[in-house]
């Protein structure tokens, strides 16, 4: 027994006992506050999309092909292909009607948020037939068509800081590159 000394055993009094120093700028911001008030923008804005999509009983059957993830850069909404739902006509770039009601919806609103915007075009690992397109002409081609449908819906010129086409290289399905779900555009509000 040591007297005049008091230890502790909790794991945080541990840490207390270091050397090492961290200098934390003046004009630093961060923290709890600040997270709080990122998902409550992204709740607002699903609450927001949800209600549009509700609103029509035929987008309401899409809203499952709507995913809104909270990324380090921003809020991102992935629109995403499946078995009985394509946004694009086969192999083009051209819009299915249900895909455009969808984009509108989505345009009108992230047309009044801050931000810039960056859109990927992401598709399946399936060859093409023909010689002269690729998965990544069509990638790129299919970001650029739902940046125009934006464009349609207000969303201003000046807030597109990215289109991008990724072809197969960021699956979503990493063990069936073939599935259509793999097929998706994502747009990404950035922060």
């Amino acid at each position: 027994l040591v007297t005049g000394v008091q230890t502790c055993a909790l794991p945080i009094c541990a840490g207390q006992t270091g050397t090492r120093s961290m200098t934390i700028p003046r004009d630093t911001t961060g923290g709890p506050k600040e997270g709080a008030e990122k998902i409550k923008k992204m709740k607002a804005m699903q609450d927001k999309l949800a209600a549009k999509l509700a609103g029509n009983e035929r987008l309401a059957r899409l809203a499952k092909q709507v995913r809104m993830v909270d990324t380090s850069e921003g809020i991102r909404i992935d629109l995403v292909d499946d078995a009985d739902f394509s946004m694009f006509q086969l192999g083009t770039t051209v819009l299915t009607s249900d895909a455009a009601r969808l984009l509108a919806v989505i345009g009108q609103t992230v047309a009044p948020e801050a931000g810039g915007l960056t859109i990927r075009g992401h598709t399946d690992a399936l060859p093409w037939k023909s010689g002269g397109a690729n998965n990544w002409s069509l990638s790129a081609g299919r970001a650029e068509a739902t940046r125009q449908a934006l464009l349609r819906q207000g969303v201003a010129e000046g807030r597109f800081a990215r289109i991008e086409g990724v072809a197969d290289r960021e699956l979503l399905v990493k063990d069936n590159p073939q599935d259509p779900r793999n097929r998706r555009i994502s747009i990404l509000l950035v922060r």
